[in-house]
């Protein structure tokens, strides 16, 4: 499949990967549509205070589902998805951690 990586600000390239093999708790999604945000224009410029390269953008994706693994439910093969990429566990300290960052990075700007 292709990827696209991002090498450092300004330079993108792409590049053939093999297709990710799924865990019986997963399914592959194959990629449709992939949105441009504001956080990647930032990655793009070397301005995202976060990121470090390389990196491959996109997070606001869509798709369809073209394998499933055994123990997932509510899934099927065909079925068009879109994915929440900013889902977590719950509020561990790397997590309260991150959003304090954030929330003083924007009161910053």
């Amino acid at each position: 499949m292709l990827q696209q990586v991002m090498t450092n600000p300004g330079e993108i390239i792409f590049r053939e990967v093999p297709v990710p093999e799924i865990k019986d708790d997963q399914v592959l999604v194959k990629i449709m549509n992939i949105g441009i945000c504001g956080s990647d224009i930032h990655v793009y410029h070397g301005k995202h205070p976060f990121t470090k390269y390389p990196v491959t953008q996109g997070h606001e994706v869509s798709g369809e589902i073209v394998k499933v693994g055994k123990d997932t439910s509510g899934f099927h093969t065909g079925q068009k998805v879109t994915i929440e990429p900013q889902v977590y566990c719950g509020w561990d300290s790397r997590q309260q951690e991150l959003l304090l960052s954030i929330l003083q990075w924007m009161h910053l700007k």
